[in-house]
C-alpha cells in the first residue's frame, strides 16, 4: 500500500502510475477480445469464451483480475483474488482552481452586499455608541475583500492561462480531424466490400483506431473534470459565512496545474 500522500508532485506521480497500470490491466481484455475475433469460432461461442475470461491481477499475477475504484478519499487499486490493496491514492486534501474561483466570486460578492448594508444601516438608525462597532466591522470587510481579491486575480490569471492553451486547442482539431478521415474510410471500405464476417472482421481495424482516436479526445476535451464533495467539517477553504469546502479530484484527465494543495 503506498503512503499518504502529502505533496502534489508526489501526488501526480501516484496518479500517472496508477492509471498506466490500470491501462495496462484492461489491455488484457483488449488483446482477447482481438484474439477471438480473428478465430474461426461460432459468434456464440466467442461470447462464451471472453465471459469466461479470468484476467490476471496487475499486482501479484494472481488469477482474478484487479479492481481500480474511485472512494471518497481518493483512488484504489485491490487484488479481486487476495483482497489486498496495492495502491492508495488520497486526493481529499487538492482543490480544484475553478472550483475556489467560484467560491471566491460568491464571497466578493456576499462581501459587497454586506458592505451596502452596513451603509444602509448607518445612514438609517446610526449613533454615536455605535461608531466603533461600525468602523471595526466596515474595516473588517474592506480587508476580507481585499485579500480575497488579491487571491481572486492570481487565480483567475492561472486559471485564463490554462484553459487558453493553443496547444490544446490545436491537439482537439487535430483529433476532431483524423477521426473524421477514420470514419469516412470506414464507410467507403463498407460500402465497397461484401457484407460478410470477414469483412466486419477486417473493418475492426478502422473502429480500433476511431477509438483510440475518441479516447485521446476524450482525455483531452475532459481533463478539466472534477466531481465536488461537500464536508462542513473537512479541511478547506472558507467563505464568509463559515462553511467548509472540499474537493475531490475524481478524474484521470485532469491537469496538474489546475490542482493545488488546501491551506
Amino acid at each position: 500500500m503506498s503512503k499518504k500522500i502529502k505533496t502534489l508532485e508526489n501526488t501526480n506521480t501516484e496518479m500517472d502510475k496508477y492509471y498506466k497500470l490500470k491501462s495496462e490491466y484492461e489491455e488484457q481484455f483488449k488483446t482477447r477480445l482481438t484474439t477471438l475475433k480473428k478465430s474461426e469460432s461460432s459468434i456464440e461461442k466467442k461470447q462464451t469464451n471472453f465471459k469466461n475470461f479470468i484476467p490476471k491481477c496487475i499486482f501479484c499475477k494472481v488469477a482474478g483480475g484487479t479492481t481500480f475504484d474511485k472512494t471518497d478519499d481518493g483512488l484504489v487499486a485491490i487484488c479481486n483474488s487476495t483482497k489486498k490493496v496495492h495502491m492508495k491514492i488520497e486526493l481529499e486534501k487538492y482543490e480544484d482552481i475553478r472550483v475556489i474561483v467560484k467560491e471566491i466570486e460568491q464571497t466578493l460578492n456576499e462581501i459587497c452586499t454586506a458592505i451596502i448594508l452596513l451603509k444602509t444601516d448607518k445612514l438609517f438608525r446610526f449613533n454615536k455608541d455605535d461608531k466603533d462597532t461600525f468602523i471595526a466591522l466596515f474595516n473588517k470587510l474592506r480587508d476580507t475583500y481585499a485579500t480575497s481579491n488579491m487571491r481572486y486575480s492570481a487565480l483567475s490569471s492561472k486559471l485564463k492561462s490554462i484553459l487558453t492553451n493553443s496547444k490544446n486547442t490545436k491537439l482537439i482539431e487535430s483529433l476532431n480531424n483524423q477521426i473524421d478521415a477514420e470514419i469516412t474510410q470506414l464507410k467507403t471500405a463498407y460500402d465497397m466490400s461484401p457484407h460478410t464476417q470477414k469483412t466486419f472482421d477486417d473493418l475492426s481495424i478502422f473502429q480500433k483506431n476511431i477509438q483510440d482516436l475518441s479516447d485521446k479526445l476524450r482525455k483531452t476535451e475532459y481533463e478539466y473534470t472534477y466531481v465536488r464533495s461537500i464536508d462542513k467539517n473537512s479541511t478547506g477553504i472558507k467563505n464568509n459565512m463559515g462553511e467548509q469546502i472540499n474537493v475531490l479530484v475524481n478524474d484521470v484527465y485532469t491537469l496538474n496545474q489546475l490542482i493545488i494543495p488546501t491551506n
